[in-house]
């Protein structure tokens, strides 16, 4: 039996580093690696839902990531605790995964949890993205859908059920 990842944490800079290759790959985003302070924050952190919730905030950093930087803890999708930001401060030049050479280790000693509160929803974060995406391709919804790998459709349904005003097909203002 594999035990729990928090149980593991010297394994997250490893398969933080394949998920986001892997998700760079799927989305076509060129991600240059995770900041120091980003992996300071993922191995900080609790992962109630295991690896699977590893994978899963890894992607979502992915997509909201720009082209060409490294992820940073905006990207993760929770807060990091004030005590982790003050310990991050104080050893920005040192990264957890070079931390692990003789007797070093990549876990922080103190290992707070995020709450639930700071976590921003699925809806929220696929609202910001539709939102990128309509203002990258200056409106143009074709562009934007296929961007975001749904159909023009999805994207005005999406658009609707957030409340954001569109155009009907003759450009004028939808009611």
């Amino acid at each position: 039996l594999v035990p729990p990842l928090r149980e593991r944490r010297e394994d997250i800079p490893f398969l933080s580093e394949k998920f986001m290759h892997r998700f760079a790959r799927k989305h076509g985003v060129r991600v240059t690696g995770i900041s120091p302070a980003c992996l300071i924050a993922l191995c900080a952190h609790h992962w109630p839902g295991n690896v699977r919730e590893l994978q899963n905030v890894i992607e979502r950093a992915v997509i909201l990531g720009a082209d060409g930087d490294d992820l940073e803890t905006e990207h993760l999708g929770f807060a990091p605790s004030p005590g982790l930001l003050a310990r991050v401060s104080t050893t920005s030049s040192e990264s957890p995964s070079n931390s692990n050479g003789a007797g070093g280790s990549s876990t922080p000693k103190d290992a707070s949890t995020s709450s639930p509160n700071d976590l921003l929803s699925l809806a929220d974060i696929e609202k910001k993205q539709i939102l990128v995406a309509l203002e990258t391709f200056k409106g143009n919804r074709t562009h934007a859908a296929k961007r975001l790998g749904i159909s023009v459709r999805t994207l005005r349904n999406k658009l609707h059920e957030y409340g954001v005003p569109g155009r009907d097909d003759d450009g004028t203002p939808e009611e």
